[in-house]
């Protein structure tokens, strides 16, 4: 059967993203594992494991799992390129696959990604973020907002 219906678009995500890892910016740069609490708009909230991966001594991406009945489910959020909405973010979730979300910054729209999103930004690992002033023009802010508390999405 051919199914030529427009895709859907699904609201954006929106919640709130926490590192419950004491200093996440030093324990990730060493090459070890933090974690982020993800909590999505009227849901339960969730421990994610998150570690950097790197190519060459640059970062490209970070991995982010935790436990489902009793298995390990993992995705990864490669970093991308600049865009006029910031750094674009690509998860591998069937969520940023298949559905169409409205998010910020561009690329993938889910949890996931808004999450490290947010979470990257509290801590100043998010590659520079483009914001504009009232004036029009732009700045480049690494988005520091505080390492335990930040919004996701929208």
């Amino acid at each position: 059967m051919n199914d030529d219906r427009e895709p859907t678009t699904y609201p954006a995500i929106t919640g709130h993203a926490r590192w419950v890892t004491p200093d996440p910016a030093t324990v990730l740069r060493a090459g070890r594992t933090a974690t982020l609490w993800i909590q999505p708009e009227g849901k339960k909230g969730e421990l994610y494991s998150v570690e950097q991966v790197a190519r060459d001594g640059v970062v490209v991406a970070y991995r982010i799992g935790r436990e489902q009945a009793g298995a390990e489910k993992l995705y990864t959020v490669t970093l991308g390129s600049q865009s006029e909405e910031g750094t674009l973010l690509f998860c591998s979730c069937r969520d940023a696959h298949y559905r169409i979300r409205q998010g910020k910054g561009g690329g993938s729209a889910c949890k996931h990604a808004q999450s490290i999103r947010a979470g990257l930004s509290a801590i100043g690992l998010l590659p520079t973020e483009r914001t504009p002033h009232a004036d029009g023009n732009e700045s480049t802010d690494g988005g520091s907002t505080g390492p335990h508390s930040d919004g996701i999405g929208g």
